[in-house]
């Protein structure tokens, strides 16, 4: 980051500082193929949903396994948020839950 606060994009570009975008413009640019907007997704919104996979019974190994499942869910699925329906954070955490359920139910069976 340059001392001046904005940062610089490849290439020489210039563009606002991650806190200053907003979580509708990082996924539109994810959805695009931008691995900078998914990465920024992920330090924006990666502690809550680890945080939401330990609340569902996770151990940190499994809610680490949980928030890479959802993260790659995103990349794959992101087209089907609808921010009609909810925030990108709850739709995150929704995701998460539904695969440390996943997690459980396959251990449970393998046991």
């Amino acid at each position: 980051m340059a001392t001046d606060g904005i940062v610089r994009g490849g290439y020489g570009e210039v563009t606002d500082p991650p806190e200053l975008v907003s979580d509708a413009s990082l996924l539109r640019d994810m959805i695009a193929g931008s691995e900078e907007a998914l990465a920024g997704l992920y330090d924006r919104h990666g502690n809550a949903v680890h945080a939401a996979a330990m609340r569902a019974g996770s151990d940190r190994w499994v809610a680490a396994e949980v928030v890479q499942e959802t993260f790659l869910t995103l990349w794959d699925r992101a087209e089907l948020f609808d921010p009609s329906r909810g925030t990108l954070p709850a739709w995150l955490t929704a995701i998460a839950r539904n695969r440390a359920g996943y997690f459980f139910t396959t251990s449970a069976a393998i046991s």
